[in-house]
């Protein structure tokens, strides 16, 4: 819906979620191949997404879901 997500990734084990309107949360993360899962603090699976990287954008499917993140020029 043209809202703007940050994702940033810490190490290997965590990322931070930002998404309108100005909710944050940080996760745990494994990413294998195209496949990332993100944990809450209990193991629980929060997200099971599969991811595309392409030069100037990043696709994350979940099901009939995207969201494509494009690079900043």
């Amino acid at each position: 819906d043209g809202e703007n997500f940050v994702l940033d990734f810490f190490k290997q084990d965590s990322l931070r979620l930002i998404f309108p309107p100005d909710q944050e949360r940080v996760v745990g993360y494994m990413w294998k191949g195209e496949k990332l899962q993100m944990y809450d603090e209990e193991g629980s699976l929060l997200f099971n997404w599969t991811v595309k990287l392409e030069q100037k954008r990043l696709t994350i499917l979940q099901g009939e879901d995207e969201l494509i993140f494009y690079k900043k020029c």
